[in-house]
């Protein structure tokens, strides 16, 4: 199993809005300008009122790692690999048994292999039994860095490394990205931010460009959905999503409303998932400012959302299955944040608002899979 690579830009590091709420599932027109009506394709499929069979209580505990400001972490056989803020370094590698220090990479800079500004790092794989994990240096390089390489040798060993030219800023669609995911074949889907890319004033659905690195074009390109809008107005939005290992399905989680999407790239079928009677509750939720899925991760079969419609009192994850079956709800002991789950030890890790990293076993969840 094999990781798909996720590059989002949170709110510390790059805005991004992606404009997309339904109020109605009709395709009927409505008044209020704020309000959205959905054009269904004839293979789309909404479930509404999403119920889950059961819900566990979480218990982890905290990983002491010596790391002041972790943002993302990718933990994936002995190494526990932890992107950094305000450091002086942005990544430092760690034992993950005995949580010792190996090696810090990437200082601040304009060299070769330093970088300006990291995002935060998800895209990891195995090739010849050695981890990879993807570094997206911003507007600068996107590398595929050889963790046992770069550990043996104590410097960065890319086995891949694309240089993105300055130049070529207000051209290339590489500038307007908000997520990113690496294919089998090097090529990249992207997912374009409609404000900074302008596209908002021609279509306000988000997209995602299938991108040739080797020829810089295009070869195609598909929206998530097919809403229409009586006015843009542009309200602050986001999503956050993740692809299957498999390149054949996307789900996308939205920040402001209580939606979930899972898309068939081979079929273009859609699935509109909410927990609500209808999804036309989207207005009252925005007015409200209520966050919903601010977190999506996903395995082979299944997919994590991470609702934080509770406030203050804690956060939860709906877990689906890949044909939008409701699984169960995961509660968390509080505010946890950039979640990362490995596959093959069943462990979910995550952050709390003070820079803790915590560890939380999936076990409970087998009798479900």
């Amino acid at each position: 199993m094999k990781k798909r690579n996720k590059i989002y830009y949170l709110e510390h590091y790059l805005p991004f809005v992606m404009i997309l709420f339904v109020l109605s599932c009709t395709g009927n027109k409505v008044n209020d300008k704020r309000k959205m009506s959905v054009v269904a394709g004839k293979m789309d499929v909404f479930i509404r009122n999403v119920k889950f069979p059961v819900t566990y209580e979480l218990q982890g505990e905290r990983v002491p790692l010596d790391v002041l400001k972790p943002t993302t972490l990718i933990a994936i056989d002995s190494f526990l690999v932890v992107g950094e803020d305000d450091s002086e370094h942005q990544m430092s590698i760690f034992d993950r048994r005995t949580l010792k220090h190996i090696v810090s990479l990437f200082p601040k800079g304009n060299g070769p292999d330093d970088i300006v500004l990291m995002a935060p790092l998800y895209y990891w794989r195995k090739i010849n039994n050695n981890l990879e994990v993807w570094v997206n240096s911003l507007h600068k390089y996107y590398g595929g860095l050889n963790i046992n390489k770069t550990v043996q040798e104590k410097k960065a060993v890319f086995n891949t490394k694309y240089e993105f030219n300055q130049h070529e800023r207000g051209e290339n669609i590489l500038y307007v990205a908000n997520h990113m995911f690496t294919l089998a074949d090097s090529s990249l889907f992207i997912a374009i931010d409609i404000n900074r890319s302008k596209s908002v004033k021609e279509n306000i659905n988000s997209s995602i460009s299938h991108y040739d690195y080797k020829s810089k074009s295009v070869i195609s390109s598909f929206y998530f959905t097919d809403y229409k809008w009586e006015k843009i107005d542009y309200p602050t939005m986001g999503c956050d999503m993740d692809m299957r290992a498999d390149e054949k399905k996307i789900a996308v989680g939205y920040k402001y409303f209580n939606q979930i999407i899972i898309l068939d790239i081979e079929t273009g079928r859609r699935t509109y998932l909410t927990t609500d009677a209808d999804f036309s509750t989207v207005t009252k939720s925005i007015q409200d400012k209520c966050l919903f899925y601010r977190y999506i991760e996903v395995t082979d079969d299944l997919i994590f959302a991470l609702n934080y419609s509770q406030g203050d009192k804690g956060c939860y994850f709906d877990v689906f299955d890949w044909d939008g079956k409701a699984v169960c709800q995961l509660q968390l002991p509080g505010q946890f944040y950039n979640p990362f789950i490995d596959p093959y030890a069943n462990t979910l890790y995550m952050f709390n608002a003070e820079y803790e990293i915590w560890s939380f076993k999936l076990d409970i969840m087998k009798q479900d899979l």
